[in-house]
């Protein structure tokens, strides 16, 4: 994803957090030029599994997925002829996706992702969880 906004009232956009690059805090970066680049590698875990656990029975888990994930972005103001290796976010890590079913009805899927930095030295890993319906 790539974009740019110009003019004196341009809003910024921001990277970091889910849906972004994960393992920066959400909205760490922002700027009027935005790049980001996602590669992931997904695989089904099981398939079919139909149980529910006491006391949520209400809840019926039917697919587990894993993930293996690199965000790569920059978001700044200045042009993208500019951009140097030191501008360029980076983030790496794994998640896990239990597809659920909330009264046997209502698609639910509970998304588990953990991810670090690896444009610098940082140890901390990060946690996001979300009701998402795009994985």
């Amino acid at each position: 994803m790539a974009a740019m906004t110009d003019g004196p009232d341009r809003p910024r956009f921001i990277i970091g957090g889910m849906d972004t690059v994960r393992g920066l805090y959400y909205g760490q970066y922002s700027g009027d030029i935005v790049a980001i680049v996602n590669a992931e590698l997904r695989y089904t875990l099981a398939r079919n599994l139909n149980f529910s656990f006491w006391p949520l029975d209400f809840l019926v888990v039917k697919h587990i997925k894993a993930v293996i994930f690199n965000d790569m972005g920059f978001a700044g103001s200045r042009p993208v002829g500019y951009v140097s290796n030191e501008d360029i976010k980076n983030g790496f890590g794994i998640g896990f996706t239990i597809d659920t079913f909330l009264l046997q009805r209502q698609y639910m899927p509970l998304k588990f992702e953990f991810a670090k930095r690896t444009d610098i030295n940082d140890d901390v890993w990060k946690f996001y969880f979300s009701v998402n319906t795009s994985y």
